[in-house]
């Protein structure tokens, strides 16, 4: 994968991971119990995927 990727991917997704814990918390708040189930699952998913790849930019796999 070239660099140019690795750059323009991890800035979106550390975007659609803040955006997903705060619809996560938005459906804790108002008591929304299937959305906090998927939501919080969508969510772990996306910020593993997303430290992951953060790491990989840094350090490298």
């Amino acid at each position: 994968m070239s660099v140019f990727w690795q750059y323009f991917m991890v800035p979106i997704m550390v975007i659609i991971s803040v955006l997903a814990v705060r619809g996560f918390l938005f459906n804790k708040r108002t008591g929304n119990k299937g959305g906090i189930i998927l939501g919080g699952g969508f969510a772990a998913a996306t910020l593993f995927v997303t430290a992951l790849s953060v790491y990989d930019l840094f350090v490298g796999l």
